[in-house]
């Protein structure tokens, strides 16, 4: 079968949705979102490590057109964020545009016709005018190429894959890296009875971040009053802007978040 739109978008997860939400709000709805997975969400789909969720405040990482007065938490679990995403894709006609469990096998762009054609997992041809890869850059987990792995005996798996089926209580835990995944990761599995040894190359730093539960209180109030919402991310946003120097490697920023300014 051939399908003719005017965009496809490959990628179902924060971009493609966010994309396909601009091109609504524009009044463009000949496009099609092709996914691989089997339902919309990305990284939030695929991530179900213990103790997964968002490093930004929830308030702020949502859709700025779809806000959410009843995030749980000021960093909201993985679990919370998929139902969101597919939430938001439901109610603005995004699902109906997704073909799930359709991955992207190849696109030619055709001279001629200036158009792309691109090809799908079920065997279908999308022709579109334009072609938007929204997949993201951590699409495919990479176990690192290390001496040894190829003969352990035991579960080894990505952080981005986890085996639930294996039990972490009282089990010796070797975990590689200190990246934001492992800063979740690491506290949850010792507070689920694991033995943690972590392996790093390079200290992070880290500092505290103010994670607690809404009340229900404020959550009531947020949907009661969405300026009180609106108001909340404005701050989070000019916050976060504030702190991008230290994040960029701006020297004097960076001493300052290490308080040796």
């Amino acid at each position: 079968m051939t399908v003719r739109v005017e965009i496809a978008i490959v990628g179902a997860g924060f971009a493609g949705i966010g994309m396909a939400l601009a091109l609504l709000r524009d009044g463009r709805e000949s496009f099609v979102l092709l996914e691989r997975g089997d339902s919309v969400g990305g990284t939030w789909r695929d991530n179900t490590y213990p103790g997964v969720a968002c490093d930004v405040p929830s308030h702020l990482y949502g859709f700025a057109d779809h806000p959410h007065p009843d995030w749980s938490r000021v960093f909201a679990p993985g679990a919370e964020i998929h139902r969101y995403l597919a939430d938001v894709a439901d109610r603005a006609g995004v699902t109906d545009r997704t073909r799930l469990r359709t991955g992207m096998t190849g696109a030619r762009w055709d001279r001629d016709s200036s158009t792309w054609r691109v090809s799908t997992s079920d065997g279908d041809t999308v022709i579109a005018d334009a072609l938007a890869i929204a997949c993201g850059r951590l699409t495919e987990p990479l176990i690192p190429e290390i001496t040894g792995l190829e003969t352990f005996p035991g579960p080894l798996f990505h952080s981005a894959r986890w085996d639930h089926s294996v039990p972490v209580a009282g089990r010796r835990i070797a975990v590689v890296g200190t990246g934001a995944s492992a800063v979740q990761l690491v506290p949850e599995l010792v507070r689920r009875g694991a033995h943690v040894t972590l392996f790093q190359r390079t200290p992070a730093w880290i500092v505290p971040r103010g994670e607690r539960a809404y009340s229900s209180a404020e959550r009531r109030r947020f949907a009661e009053h969405p300026e009180t919402l609106a108001d909340l991310r404005a701050t989070l946003y000019a916050e976060g802007e504030a702190r991008f120097a230290s994040r960029s490697g701006d020297a004097a920023a960076a001493d300052l978040a290490r308080g040796t300014a």
